[in-house]
């Protein structure tokens, strides 16, 4: 029997057409192979690209949800609230927060989990939060 990897182009020409027979059928199965091979890493990356931006969306919310509650906890300061109003006030800003930050870090890929033997992979751009004249203007705030 002929050996797909050990066959040299000086033995091709020597084949007879039994040979040349079983060559292609071996030549066709290990394309098949490796068809099946490339369609299955095409769905694992497909969805692993999915998940990474479904991620990356939850991680950019969260972040956008603590700098909102921030802000309210800082003009929070500037408002009139009763002690009792407060006390309510702070108790659940800390509850929300701690809660968004549970969730933030959750999401964040640690070290150790991630490929450290690409040297492609890049590093992931943090959202930044930048108030400009016109949203504060469209959430009510005085410019």
């Amino acid at each position: 029997m002929l050996d797909l990897h050990a066959i040299k182009v000086q033995d091709i020409s020597a084949l007879n057409p039994s040979e040349w027979a079983f060559f292609a059928g071996q030549l066709l199965a290990q394309i098949n192979e490796q068809s099946k091979h490339i369609a299955e890493q095409t769905k694992r990356i497909n969805a692993d690209a999915q998940a990474i931006k479904w991620r990356d969306a939850k991680i950019e919310s969260i972040t956008f949800q603590l700098a909102r509650l921030k802000a309210w906890k800082f003009g929070a300061k500037t408002e009139r609230m009763s002690a009792q109003q407060r006390s309510l006030f702070e108790e659940t800003l800390a509850a929300d927060q701690a809660s968004l930050e549970a969730q933030l870090a959750a999401l964040q890929p640690s070290v150790s989990t991630q490929d450290r033997g690409t040297p492609d992979k890049q590093a992931r751009r943090q959202p930044q939060t930048r108030s400009t004249a016109a949203t504060l203007a469209a959430c009510g705030h005085p410019c």
